[in-house]
């Protein structure tokens, strides 16, 4: 009888025995030969469980992929559409705005024009939303701008003004 271990990096994937008749005798070529089988195979086994493995690894990727494609092509979608119902009451209440300013006493017209700054800000910030959906799905691609940054922070600093009564700004 012959017998060998099919193992690679010291992990046994079974044994392979040969019966033989009684009367044949083995000798050490023959023994050492039938090892040498048992070691190839015991790497083809190793291979194989590799490859078994990689299989399942992509497949896993790919399915890691499409979930998050999946949910990027979500969050574009409730950012347009969230985007567009914040919009939508947002230009009547500028209109509004704009009719009780032309009507207003000088109290209510600061009143009056710091909602009518804030929705405008709200607006742009809505549209700035609206772009970089358009972005990430790629529809428009970013513009570079020269800007100052002191004149982009400026209305809101302007906002808070009234709110911060001890400090200054320059």
């Amino acid at each position: 009888r012959l017998s060998g271990s099919l193992e690679h990096q010291n992990k046994c994937y079974g044994t392979l025995s040969v019966e033989t008749d009684i009367n044949i005798e083995k000798n050490d070529e023959e023994q050492a030969l039938f090892q040498e089988i048992c070691d190839d195979m015991g790497f083809a086994l190793y291979n194989i469980e590799g490859q078994i493995e990689k299989e399942h690894s992509y497949k896993q990727m790919k399915l890691a992929k499409q979930a998050a494609e999946s949910a990027n092509r979500a969050k574009d979608d409730f950012l347009a559409v969230m985007s567009h119902e914040l919009r939508t009451p947002l230009n009547p209440i500028m209109g509004y705005v704009s009719l009780l300013l032309s009507n207003a006493n000088q109290d209510d017209k600061q009143m009056l024009q710091s909602i009518f700054d804030s929705s405008e800000r709200m607006l742009q910030l809505i549209e700035k939303i609206l772009d970089y959906s358009r972005y990430s799905q790629q529809s428009i691609a970013p513009a570079e701008d020269d800007f100052i940054l002191m004149e982009a922070c400026l209305p809101a600093f302007e906002e808070i003004k009234g709110q911060s009564h001890d400090l200054e700004y320059y």
